[in-house]
């Protein structure tokens, strides 16, 4: 077994805990507001961790990137890496959530290949797994949509909305339909990140 079953599920943090997490990171690695949030120059150069491109990482094993044991490299598919660019740059945020938030989980681990690592998934119960994953998740977003730029963002977007077309009503999915892509890309992120974003921060409302 390359995992232990007995791995501690962990500790609850809540949203605006990961925000505050979130925050001292980019702080601590000189960010100074710059949007797209330059996080492949933070992981390499500011927290001297390899990146390491995987051929068909995501065909093998399911995953398109994973930290390793010691916290020292993030392996990357290598389609991922070359065509996703916006998926690379969340990839890498979510290895990063693992490294400042599952310390623990990780120095209990024994994984040293990628087969290794995808026994070292299926060992994990359940509900520490998707916990895992959705502070990872959580706090990637919070990397790379900051609230302050967010906010601006979506006003600008809503702005330029209100001045081309119409009057935009963010509580109206069919408005958000042009609004999320237009901060998408303003931000360097997936519509998916910015969705979930306004729902956890309230934006549409």
């Amino acid at each position: 077994m390359v995992y232990p079953r007995t791995v501690p599920t962990p500790a609850f943090v809540s949203y605006e805990q990961l925000r505050v997490a979130a925050d001292k990171f980019l702080a601590r690695h000189g960010w100074r507001g710059e949007i797209p949030v330059n996080i492949e120059r933070i992981v390499d150069v500011g927290m001297g961790i390899d990146i390491v491109r995987e051929p068909r990482l995501t065909e093998r094993i399911d995953v398109e990137g994973f930290l390793s044991r010691n916290r020292r490299t993030i392996y990357i598919d290598d389609y991922t890496q070359d065509v996703l660019e916006n998926r690379y740059r969340f990839t890498l945020a979510h290895e990063i959530g693992h490294h400042e938030l599952h310390d623990a989980i990780y120095r209990r681990a024994t994984f040293q290949t990628v087969e290794e690592f995808k026994d070292f998934l299926a060992s994990l119960p359940e509900q520490a797994k998707a916990r895992m994953e959705f502070q990872a998740n959580c706090f990637a977003g919070l990397v790379l949509a900051p609230k302050e730029q967010l906010e601006s963002a979506v006003t600008e977007a809503a702005f330029r909305a209100r001045s081309r077309f119409y009057e935009t009503d963010i509580t109206d999915p069919v408005d958000r339909g042009y609004l999320v892509p237009t901060v998408a890309r303003r931000l360097g992120v997936s519509g998916d990140v910015i969705e979930r974003r306004g729902q956890f921060d309230k934006l549409w409302k």
